[in-house]
């Protein structure tokens, strides 16, 4: 699979997925169900870093939930990305830029773990980022949300960042 065909998902969502959330647009989770069937039947990939795994804490989920994560954790469409010096050094990079715009704006730079799953999928080139971080919002005195980034992360890199909607997008299985 190339770039197009790959989806980066950011820990939440498979928290949303595994955890089965209600949320207050029902179409966020029809978006995460419509995207693992698509990954499960093979027609997309599935990407995210290794800081997946501590961002998912098993104390906080029932068992079965624990279970359905490690299961996603062994699947073969799922790319498993260990943090590199490119990863870090994009991570770096855009971290610095949002320190910088926040002298315009004042709102905090991106955390490191965003900046990580971010610099991962712009590193595999994926065709877009699901994450639900920012739903709610930027608010006063947190670290830049996610959602927020669209179209152009950092200023350099083009990234599509989204919630998962229903209604798969073709670009998404150009190959």
């Amino acid at each position: 699979m190339n770039g197009n065909s790959l989806v980066y998902w950011d820990a939440c969502i498979f928290l949303a997925l595994i955890k089965n959330e209600t949320r207050k647009d029902i179409k966020d989770m029809q978006g995460v169900k419509e995207f693992a069937g698509k990954i499960d039947k093979g027609e997309i990939g599935l990407v995210t870093s290794v800081i997946t795994i501590p961002e998912v804490l098993e104390s906080t989920l029932a068992k079965s939930s624990i279970d359905m994560f490690q299961e996603y954790l062994l699947r073969p469409e799922l790319v498993l990305v260990d943090v590199n010096k490119r990863i870090a050094n994009i991570a770096h990079g855009i971290r610095n830029y949002y320190q910088i715009q926040k002298q315009k704006d004042q709102i905090k730079t991106v955390a490191v773990p965003d900046a990580i799953h971010l610099a991962t999928a712009i590193s595999l080139n994926c065709a877009v980022f699901h994450t639900f971080d920012g739903d709610g919002g930027q608010k006063h005195g947190e670290s830049r949300v996610l959602l927020s980034l669209n179209p152009k992360v950092a200023g350099a890199y083009n990234l599509i960042i989204e919630k998962p909607s229903p209604g798969l997008q073709p670009s998404l299985l150009d190959t």
